[in-house]
C-alpha cells in the first residue's frame, strides 16, 4: 500500500486502501478496549497527556475517536467524536452516550458539523489517513484563529519492536497503515497553514515495572532521550 517518490513516503492511500482501514477496525472493535486493558500503561499515559493539555471548559473534536475513552476521560463541555469505522464508533454511543459521535471521515462531516472547536486532536491516527495533507486542509473548517491542534504518534524507530509484539498477539494488529516521521508531518502541517507551538516526547519504557519506570521517566527528559521516546507528541495552531 505504500507509495515513494525518491527516498520519502507519499502518505496518501487509494480509496480501496481506505476501505481495507474500515474493515479492519472494524473486525477490531468488539476487541479493542480489551487491548487498551493489555496495554494499560501505553493508554493510561496518552489519557493524562490529553487531560493535562485540554481545559474541561472546552469544545473539542476528536479525529480517530475509536471507542471513545480519550474523549470521555477529557470529560470537556462539547465534544464530538469521529472515525471511519461504524463499528467502534457503534461502541463508543453506547459507552458515551453524552457526546456525540460520528462513523466517517473528516470530509464527510461537512455534512453534519457546522461549527468551529477549541481542540482538534488525533491520537495515534496519522499512520492510518488516506490523504494526510487533504485531512488537515479539510480540518480548516473546523477550526477558529485559537484553535488548538493537538497530535500524538508513534515513533517510527519503534516499528521492529511494534510488529514483533503483533505477531506475539501482545499488542492490537495496526492493519493496514504507514509510519511518518515527525519532520514529513511537519512538512504537511505547514503546507496545511498550521504552525507547530510545542514539541514533546514520552514513554522509553511503555509497561509499568515498579522502580524502573519511573527511572526511565526521569532520564526520558533529556534532550537525547527524547528522540527515543515512543510517544512523540505534538501541538499546532492555525
Amino acid at each position: 500500500m505504500r507509495l515513494f517518490v525518491g527516498k520519502r513516503y507519499v502518505l496518501r492511500y487509494t480509496a480501496e486502501a481506505m476501505s481495507l482501514v474500515r474493515d479492519h477496525f472494524d473486525q477490531e472493535a468488539l476487541r479493542y478496549d480489551s487491548w487498551k486493558e493489555r496495554n494499560n500503561y501505553y493508554y493510561t499515559t496518552v489519557k493524562r497527556l490529553y487531560r493535562e493539555h485540554i481545559p474541561v471548559d472546552a469544545s473539542v473534536l476528536e479525529v480517530g475517536c475509536g471507542t471513545g475513552d480519550i474523549l470521555a476521560h477529557i470529560a470537556p463541555r462539547r465534544g464530538v467524536g469521529i472515525d471511519i469505522s461504524p463499528g467502534m464508533i457503534a461502541i463508543a454511543q453506547r459507552k458515551h452516550p453524552e457526546f456525540e459521535w460520528h462513523a466517517g471521515t473528516v470530509s464527510s462531516l461537512h455534512d453534519t458539523i457546522h461549527e468551529t472547536f477549541d481542540v482538534i486532536f488525533l491520537s495515534d491516527v496519522i499512520e492510518h489517513l488516506e490523504d494526510v495533507e487533504g485531512t488537515f486542509q479539510d480540518m480548516r473548517h473546523y477550526a477558529h484563529p485559537g484553535t488548538r491542534l493537538l497530535i500524538n504518534m508513534a515513533n517510527p524507530l519503534w516499528s521492529p519492536i511494534i510488529f514483533l509484539l503483533e505477531k506475539l498477539h501482545m499488542k492490537m494488529p495496526e492493519g493496514p497503515h504507514h509510519w511518518t516521521s515527525v519532520r514529513a508531518l511537519h512538512r504537511i502541517l505547514t503546507r496545511a497553514g498550521f504552525v507547530r507551538k510545542k514539541r514533546s516526547a514520552f514513554l522509553l519504557f511503555p509497561t509499568y515495572v515498579p522502580g524502573i519506570s519511573q527511572f526511565f521517566g526521569v532520564i526520558e527528559k533529556m534532550p537525547l532521550m527524547r528522540s527515543l521516546c515512543l510517544i512523540q507528541f505534538l501541538e499546532y495552531r492555525l
